[in-house]
């Protein structure tokens, strides 16, 4: 289907139609060549155009197939969030619209550059501003980690609770290079951290060990060498190493041993 003449033949019926504002019908402003990529038609007149709701959003459908990308997507996709009496939806139209804006988000992210800006973004707002969470959404959160794992498809990686399809379990292996590049990049972190951020790492790590459970001590009765018992110990253990060949670190275990598991010297 040759969409770019549909699209012309819509422009030129609404151009030869001498629309006006105020005359009783209601129109939309519409720009023949997108403003997103054709940046430098934005000022001129003739590019602009009068079109009624329907014909806007049909226009709009055609650009998607005319310029398939990520700003057609998104232009589709705005036509949803729109209140208007004039311009409400029918359910076919309101899926077409959801449908473009999911496929605006999955081109959005699948640029390196954009994921890299988010997260530098988020970094710097949460710098700034604590985000506090409520019991109930710390426990859905927790509950959702726990039963969630990762899945790779050899070039991407995700943390999901499902398998996506075209995925397996396991994360991506680092090439040296890609290892290299990860530790430099903490410790350049690390270097240019505030004394803030240093105090409210240490502040975080001391809390985790106080929730960390201790290990339970072997109730064994321990009692220490004294001076005289370790000093005939090690004399043993030299005499034992000399005439039968073993290192002097084994005949002082095999000492000890018969000495008196239980007792040690500190």
């Amino acid at each position: 289907m040759n969409y770019r003449h549909i699209y012309m033949c819509i422009i030129t019926h609404a151009k030869t139609s001498n629309r006006k504002r105020g005359d009783g019908n209601y129109y939309e402003k519409h720009h023949i060549l997108p403003r997103s990529l054709f940046p430098n038609w934005i000022t001129k007149e003739s590019n602009t155009v009068l079109l009624t709701a329907r014909e806007h959003f049909f226009c709009h459908q055609l650009l998607t197939k005319i310029y398939p990308s990520f700003e057609m997507e998104k232009a589709l996709s705005i036509f949803c969030k729109f209140k208007q009496d004039k311009r409400a939806l029918t359910s076919r139209q309101y899926e077409i619209c959801r449908k473009a804006a999911h496929r605006a988000n999955l081109l959005w992210w699948s640029d390196d550059s954009n994921r890299e800006r988010m997260r530098k973004n988020l970094h710097e707002a949460l710098k700034t501003r604590k985000i506090v969470f409520s019991e109930k959404t710390k426990q859905q959160m927790s509950e959702r980690s726990s039963k969630s794992r990762w899945y790779n498809n050899g070039e991407r990686e995700t943390f999901s609770v499902k398998c996506p399809d075209g995925f397996i379990p396991g994360r991506l292996k680092l090439t040296k290079e890609q290892k290299q590049h990860k530790l430099e990049a903490l410790r350049k972190n690390r270097a240019n951290r505030t004394e803030e951020e240093k105090q409210l790492e240490f502040e975080r790590r001391s809390l985790a060990n106080k929730k960390r459970p201790k290990k339970q001590k072997k109730n064994i009765n321990i009692r220490k060498y004294t001076l005289d018992e370790w000093n005939n110990i090690q004399k043993k253990a030299k005499l034992t190493a000399f005439e039968t060949g073993k290192s002097y670190s084994e005949c002082i275990n095999l000492i000890k041993k018969e000495v008196c598991p239980c007792r040690k010297y500190v």
